[in-house]
């Protein structure tokens, strides 16, 4: 029977997650990120007007009392589901059962409050495919949870290929957890050209967002890729946007997205460590550098050669945001240059760890207090 309901032509129906709707009741929600960028994802959440009850290794949680727009709004965040417990099953012949946890889990999805919510969440059938966390398939669970669900809840359409939502059992085996699976999302539409490696558009709206954005200011990707840095920058306010790549085909993905943004920028084939800044120097430097695919050679010596020209390149007040896989190694090379470190956090970038980094240049009326408060006073 489930083999037929997942063959069942239905697929001529829209089926799809609303966005502009609010829940029933409130509802907690968990917002997952990069782990390190949490502080950042709960600073949005809370500009955006959500309360922040909690932080863990690489998630937000929040409550949510209205429509699901508002939370994936956040430009730092990965994905968002639902929270809802598994309640252990009360028998003890139940809980040694190999279908316990299937059990778990379809009751947790049959729940009233629960149908309730995925009922005003989706428009047309509510498709659904289960999902563990820990990984793996877990074919005999899966098979036995959709065929408890099925009884359960009928109106729920256990379709893997076609899904509006994933449930994701947590890694702990204590929640269940909702997630949206087909909406449009729309933060990211200047997003129409790639090149390999190049920032995931998460960590560019990191970068934006450690950066700050000062009016007019001339902005510098020395590593530009596909623009990721620059197009998140360039929304945050005017700017005067300059990009410089080895690789022809990153400026013309660059090009592409910036022209999506409707933004305008000086784009050059060059070196990042022989390109010269504008007259008054930069504002501000933003680059995720060429860690991977792009990158042949030791990364580590060539982000500490491009260190050594940071403080030329800055104007008087001005910062460098970026990414370093190699901080011990960079960072003395631009402390001893007299710039001061201003934020820093271990990010994961999918397998591997760097540090997201901001480099201030102290403007000059810093320095001169600074030179002030060690002279004597008068009398």
């Amino acid at each position: 029977m489930l083999i037929a309901e997942r063959d069942a032509d239905d697929a001529g129906a829209v089926s799809e997650v609303v966005l502009d709707v609010a829940p029933p009741t409130p509802v907690v929600m968990v917002a997952r990120c990069r782990a390190g960028l949490e502080t950042l994802l709960a600073g949005e959440l809370h500009d955006i007007g959500l309360q922040v009850d909690r932080l863990g290794p690489g998630l937000v949680r929040t409550t949510l009392a209205g429509p699901l727009v508002s939370l994936m709004a956040a430009r730092t965040m990965l994905t968002a589901g639902a929270m809802v417990e598994l309640h252990p099953e009360r028998s003890r012949d139940a809980a040694a059962s190999k279908d316990a946890l299937a059990h778990q889990i379809a009751e947790a999805i049959a729940r009233p409050e629960v149908l309730a919510l995925l009922t005003a969440w989706t428009r047309g059938p509510i498709r659904w495919r289960l999902d563990f966390e820990r990984g793996g398939h877990r074919r005999a669970l899966v098979w036995a949870a959709a065929a408890r669900t099925r009884e359960l809840a009928p109106v729920l359409r256990n379709q893997p290929r076609a899904s509006t939502w994933e449930f994701v059992v947590t890694a702990d085996e204590q929640h269940l957890e909702l997630r949206p699976h087909r909406y449009t999302d729309t933060r990211f539409t200047w997003r129409v050209a790639d090149v390999p490696a190049a920032s995931h558009p998460t960590i560019a709206a990191a970068l934006a967002r450690v950066a700050g954005a000062v009016a007019g200011e001339h902005v510098w990707d020395p590593f530009c890729g596909s623009g990721a840095e620059l197009c998140e920058r360039g929304r945050l306010g005017a700017a005067h946007l300059h990009g410089t790549d080895l690789d022809e085909r990153a400026l013309a993905a660059t090009r592409q997205n910036l022209s999506a943004a409707r933004l305008i920028a000086t784009l050059t084939q060059a070196d990042a460590l022989a390109h010269p800044p504008p007259p008054p120097g930069f504002g501000l430097i933003i680059t995720n550098p060429p860690l991977g695919r792009r990158l042949r050679g030791d990364a580590g010596a060539l982000l500490e050669r491009f260190a050594a020209r940071v403080p030329s390149m800055l104007a008087p007040g001005g910062r460098l945001v970026w990414i370093t896989p190699s901080p011990d190694r960079t960072g003395p090379v631009l402390r001893d240059a007299g710039l001061a470190l201003g934020y820093a956090r271990d990010i994961d970038l999918g397998g591997y760890e760097a540090r997201l980094e901001r480099w201030n240049r102290p403007a000059p009326h810093a320095t001169a207090k600074a030179a002030n408060r060690g002279k004597p006073g008068r009398r």
